[in-house]
């Protein structure tokens, strides 16, 4: 079913239209991992090719020195080259990850928060949060929380309506603090969001999480 969409644009201007999760096609909008998957494992082969090679010549060496005049420095080429084997591995497995997880964040970094503050006369507490979506895709389900001490609290006055963002749109969310609380609420409340490829992700200022995986 297409859930209700209502944006505020960049204007200013509220506007309604239907997101559908099931039809956007995150791998056309954000880029398909396989790409960069591949430029890791054609690293990954020429290091590993590289060590098998020059396991394959010291294991010549060896077998070369042995009929004529065996010693133990004859078997340091092919221990090299072993060691270096391994390293080779080690080294493609840990750029394999690291480009996997900075692949996973690209959509999540661009998402993020704009606060405006006023103390009003009175003493309360007048918030204003613009949730920006930065990204090529869609992020689903939204959710902003004011935090005290770290930690939210019951009614805290902020209607959620769990609603999606387009590309390049924004979302504002507003509420009031009373004066007697305005000292405890936190700079920065926390930002709940569901990306394209339908990981959910949770912001509070620079700090960006993973909590929950469904892309797979």
């Amino acid at each position: 079913m297409p859930a209700e969409l209502r944006l505020v644009d960049r204007t200013g201007q509220r506007r309604q239209g239907t997101a559908d999760a099931d039809q956007w096609d995150a791998t056309q909008h954000l880029g398909s991992p396989f790409s960069s998957r591949v430029d890791l494992l054609g690293m990954a082969l020429l290091l590993n090719s590289t060590s098998i090679a020059a396991l394959v010549l010291g294991t010549g060496a060896i077998n070369q020195d042995a009929t004529s005049n065996p010693s133990w420095w004859t078997y340091i080429p092919a221990s090299f080259s072993a060691v270096g084997t391994v390293a080779a591995f080690a080294v493609t497995y840990r750029l394999f990850r690291r480009g996997s997880q900075e692949k996973i964040r690209e959509q999540a970094e661009q998402v993020f928060i704009k606060e405006e503050r006023e103390t009003l006369q009175d003493g309360c507490l007048s918030i204003k949060i613009t949730v920006f979506n930065k990204s090529s895709g869609p992020i689903w389900r939204v959710e902003v929380k004011p935090l005290r001490s770290g930690k939210t609290y019951a009614n805290d006055g902020v209607l959620q309506l769990y609603q999606d963002v387009w590309p390049q749109d924004s979302l504002t969310y507003k509420w009031m603090v009373a004066k007697e609380n305005a000292p405890s609420e936190d700079r920065h409340p926390q930002l709940t969001f569901t990306d394209a490829s339908q990981r959910r992700w949770r912001r509070i200022g620079s700090d960006l999480k993973l909590i929950d995986d469904q892309s797979k």
